[in-house]
């Protein structure tokens, strides 16, 4: 059973850290959720956490680390929705 995105609407990428202020997730991890397995899903609500809490306590943001090879891939191009829904 998937998981509840971590949204909470505040979407305001930090330029330096490279993560969403409000949810505390990296572009991959926020890319990946959809289709991410459950436990996939609770490694990025772990990662993301500690970054979120700091975020919205204005202390100093923590230095994002490659938790699992996903986070290391390059950014791979993803299909607009309009494409899937079109091939499914």
């Amino acid at each position: 059973m998937a998981l509840a995105s971590p949204c909470i609407g505040v979407c305001r990428l930090d330029p330096a850290q490279r993560f969403c202020t409000g949810c505390g997730r990296t572009l991959r991890e926020i890319g990946d959720w959809p289709e991410a397995s459950e436990a996939r899903q609770r490694e990025i609500l772990a990662a993301a956490a500690p970054r979120a809490a700091a975020a919205l306590a204005g202390d100093s943001l923590p230095q994002i680390t490659a938790t699992t090879p996903l986070d290391t891939r390059e950014c791979e191009p993803r299909p607009r929705m309009e494409n899937r829904l079109r091939q499914g």
